[in-house]
């Protein structure tokens, strides 16, 4: 699940419209998988590592065709994201309540993103405009590490793979004069 908001700026040339826009939004996109002894590079059994991306940040540059109340458009540019890494040790003396020891850490890695959508203008007049688009994005946020003490107190670090993210998101604008 991904919500935010949006800010951003069009022009038009004819039937050509250019634009950039802004994003913020907060998402519960996460994943679990092993974690791994990074001097033997064995997973440690019944351990967990968990990767939650709380964040997403973008701002990206617009080219579209419009007509009538329509609009088609494709977008790219830069993507950004903090992603909250956490790994729950378990032991065998634990008897399964992984008691440790944890560490976790927040890391902001960078990307990009591309996409395209379509947008109809419900709304229409010479004070503003309501439109709804429907978009998808591809989101490829790089790869990046991390350091955090685990709660005996070592050191631990983090390996962030490449992480790619598909959305298709819905959107309500509301904005001054519709392109024409």
């Amino acid at each position: 699940m991904v919500g935010g908001l949006q800010i951003g700026a069009r022009w038009q040339a004819g039937n050509w419209v250019f634009g950039v826009e802004g994003t913020v939004s907060k998402t519960d996109i996460n994943d679990s998988g092993p974690v791994f002894n990074s001097a033997t590079g064995i997973g440690i059994d019944g351990s967990v590592a968990r990767t939650k991306i709380e964040s997403l940040y973008t701002i990206t540059g617009q080219i579209g065709y419009s007509w009538d109340r329509w609009l088609a458009y494709v977008k790219g540019g830069a993507a950004m994201g903090d992603v909250r890494l956490r790994a729950d040790i378990c032991r065998p003396e634990d008897l399964g309540a992984c008691l440790g020891p944890n560490a976790g850490t927040t890391i902001r890695t960078t990307g990009w993103i591309a996409g395209g959508g379509i947008e109809y203008a419900f709304v229409r007049s010479n004070m503003f405009t309501a439109s709804f688009a429907v978009e998808y994005d591809f989101v490829r946020l790089d790869s990046k590490n991390g350091a955090a003490r685990a709660s005996d107190g070592f050191p631990a670090t983090f390996a962030l793979g490449e992480t790619d993210i598909h959305q298709v998101l819905a959107k309500v604008n509301l904005t001054g004069p519709w392109p024409r």
